[in-house]
């Protein structure tokens, strides 16, 4: 008994150093992994960079940690519990030990939530994140439980496979909504968790999940009766507004807001130039999640001036692709419709930007998210049922900044009213 404490004393500032590393997402691998610590005789005048994890144990030498340094220095290279090998089967322990307590509190809960998506990550591997959303001492938790590589997994769950290890009968590995659901309901399984307190799944709506024939969803409430679908209403929010560019004013709009941001993006230069006028870095329009559209949208709204003095400045250059290309951006966003369409963009999202923030929250409840969706939708018709004092507020904010900017001020073309 008296080895074993001795023992597991020395992997305690091993443990230790992997879960800080883990809790402040550090890689933990450097050059060199193996063998002793080459700080062992010169701990303060080594220069060689170990990675992470092996400096991180040498700081704690430093530090006075005599039990670690004692079990580095007195155990033979083998048996130091520092190689990538025991590194690893560390971390897995330790993923064991907080699913462990995630399930544990679920059995204490009883009631949850599923939470999955499938997406494809910068390695190419097909990755299925599975959470769980539960009522734990009146509060409400989400757990991130696991990563599941579904290639992987559909290439083990087949056993009809020739000498080649390919499955017979489906040459393509495609990815059905009702191959994710096996997945899920097998993970669930392997969790130990019961079908029948699973009250809800909640998904994006997409085809593949969402399709009552042969959708993920589908296919997993035939295991767990007791589930309600919970599509993501965020997700339909960000594709409506999305959608919205399909106005060809705004879709116009947005599409030069996007060449003018790559344009400075592109060169260290251009970029250099535009940082001197505004003292800071353009936020890049992204195409889905609307909060960052909406972020992006204001600043290239609020630095309008800036940037069009920016383009007027590198149009001068002798460069003779940048300044032919600035000079053709100055033209797009120094006219009056492009400046109408931005007020006009920034104006809806500043309504929407309030929903997908609350809506994102992590201790969010459906009462809230319904009343700030009402509101919502209360204002947007108020807009619209009076969009003729709307837009001449609009319109008076572009008057003044186009007056500013000697731009021509142009009636708008005028459409019938919409039912």
């Amino acid at each position: 008994m008296k080895q074993i404490r001795k023992n597991r004393e020395r992997l305690v500032p091993i443990i230790e150093s992997i879960m800080f590393l883990g809790r402040q997402n550090i890689a933990l691998r450097g050059h060199k992994d193996y063998g002793i610590l080459s700080s062992e005789l010169h701990l303060s005048e080594t220069i060689i960079n170990e990675g992470n994890f092996r400096e991180i144990l040498k700081f704690r030498i430093l530090s006075g940690d005599k039990t670690l340094e004692s079990h580095l220095k007195n155990n033979n290279a083998k048996a130091t519990y520092i190689s990538p090998t025991i590194q690893n089967e560390l971390i897995e322990c330790i993923r064991k030990e907080i699913v462990f307590k995630i399930i544990k509190d679920i059995d204490k809960s009883k009631y949850f939530s599923i939470i999955f998506d499938e997406t494809t990550d910068v390695s190419k591997i097909s990755q299925m994140s599975l959470s769980i959303r539960y009522n734990y001492s009146g509060k409400i938790f989400e757990r991130f439980v696991t990563f599941i590589d579904c290639h992987s997994s559909m290439d083990n769950g087949n056993e009809d496979k020739d000498s080649d290890g390919v499955d017979s009968n489906q040459i393509e590995p495609k990815l059905t909504g009702e191959f994710l659901g096996d997945i899920v309901i097998q993970m669930m399984s392997k969790l130990g968790l019961t079908f029948d307190n699973c009250v809800g799944i909640a998904t994006d709506g997409c085809a593949v999940m969402v399709s009552t024939i042969v959708g993920a969803v589908q296919r997993i409430q035939q295991s767990t009766k007791n589930a309600i679908h919970c599509p993501c209403n965020n997700h339909a929010l960000n594709i409506s507004i999305s959608k919205s560019s399909t106005v060809q004013s705004i879709r116009n709009c947005i599409g030069i807001m996007e060449q003018v941001i790559s344009f400075f993006n592109a060169s260290a230069k251009r970029n250099f130039i535009l940082k001197k006028m505004l003292k800071k870095q353009f936020v890049s329009i992204c195409q889905t999640r609307w909060v960052k559209r909406h972020d992006s949208v204001l600043q290239f709204k609020m630095s309008l001036p800036e940037v069009i003095n920016a383009l007027a400045s590198i149009s001068e250059w002798d460069d003779i692709v940048s300044s032919s290309k600035a000079k053709t951006l100055l033209f797009s966003i120094s006219n009056c419709e492009f400046i109408i369409s931005l007020y006009s963009l920034s104006s809806v999202l500043a309504v929407t930007y309030h929903a997908s923030k609350t809506l994102q929250g992590k201790y969010q409840d459906i009462l809230t998210s319904s009343e700030v969706i009402e509101n919502i939708i209360s204002i947007l018709k108020n807009n619209r049922s009076d969009c003729d004092t709307n837009f001449q507020t609009i319109f008076n904010e572009c008057k003044d900044l186009m007056e500013e900017l000697d731009v021509d001020i142009k009636i708008p073309r005028i459409a019938s009213r919409q039912q």
